[in-house]
């Protein structure tokens, strides 16, 4: 595809001049001229479509996009030619336009856009389009090169820390100990005092002993699983419950709980894993969409 720059368009009207100057006066200077412009003009023709020919784009999306949130994506640009640079290169992807103003032949090139995404749910990923008006801007060439798939737009993440604790559920009663250091579990060892530890975890008895101040380790207490219900979740805009529920799941990731999901009549088991995480969200992100 070609569009016409108004300077292309200012030049073929002058070449259209001259030529038919030419043509009436007989003059050999003017037709020369006339035969300069016109090679000019082919030269554009055959330097820009060869500038734009075999390039490839591949656009990278980071693994979690929230809505109405800057999310950086990254534009590869990649020249397989083994001799021809690729110049003033314009790529449009996602509504936004990223320029390269030069890359070599055989190499490629990255650009990082920062792109927000209005709202939640399933987004098609938009053709990518290339354009150059590359070698005179007499021109606008344009390639349109198609990238199947699509995104899922996480939810904004809402602070609900007014309402959270009313809307989880205990999946298990009481509490485990495991074997991994903490303060509150049973006695794992006896060892020598390290700066920073509690003075209330100091083994007196053993510290008689051996003169040196010794301090209990204790094993960890194993939190319980939780699930959140997200329709007991008391905020009434379904819009802003499915914000404040995605707040609470980032947080729950961070922590050492396994953590799951009611929603829609639905439960997702407790598990903790960075994909469990993420498929909450895409069920939180589609959540009421058909």
């Amino acid at each position: 595809m070609i569009k016409i720059t108004k300077t292309g368009w200012i030049y073929i009207v002058l070449t259209i001049v001259v030529g038919f100057a030419a043509v009436n006066t007989a003059n050999n200077l003017i037709y020369i001229l006339a035969s300069a412009l016109l090679s000019y003009m082919l030269v554009s023709g055959i330097f820009g479509r060869g500038n734009i020919h075999a390039l490839s784009i591949q656009v990278e999306f980071p693994e979690e996009i929230y809505a109405r949130t800057p999310t950086p994506i990254t534009v590869r640009l990649t020249n397989p030619r083994r001799f021809l640079p690729a110049m003033l290169i314009r790529v449009v992807t996602t509504g936004r336009t990223v320029l390269f103003p030069y890359v070599a032949a055989a190499s490629s090139s990255d650009a990082v856009i920062q792109v927000t995404f209005p709202h939640r749910g399933r987004c098609p990923i938009d053709p990518i389009r290339l354009a150059s008006p590359f070698p005179f801007n007499f021109f606008t060439r344009f390639r349109t090169l198609d990238q199947p798939g699509e995104l899922v737009i996480f939810p904004k993440p809402r602070n609900w820390a007014e309402v959270h604790a009313r809307v989880e559920m205990n999946r298990r009663g009481g509490e485990q100990s495991v074997d991994r250091l903490g303060d509150a579990g049973d006695i794992l060892a006896i060892r020598s005092y390290l700066p920073g530890d509690p003075l209330k975890h100091i083994h007196w008895k053993s510290t008689a002993k051996t003169g040196r101040i010794q301090t209990k380790e204790f094993a960890a207490v194993d939190e319980p699983d939780l699930v959140i219900a997200f329709d007991q979740v008391p905020v009434p805009d379904l819009e802003q419950r499915i914000s404040c529920v995605t707040f609470r799941l980032l947080q729950l990731a961070r922590g050492p709980r396994a953590f799951g999901l009611l929603i829609g009549g639905r439960l997702y088991p407790p598990r903790r894993s960075t994909a469990h995480k993420r498929a909450l969200l895409r069920v939180l992100a589609t959540h009421d969409q058909g």
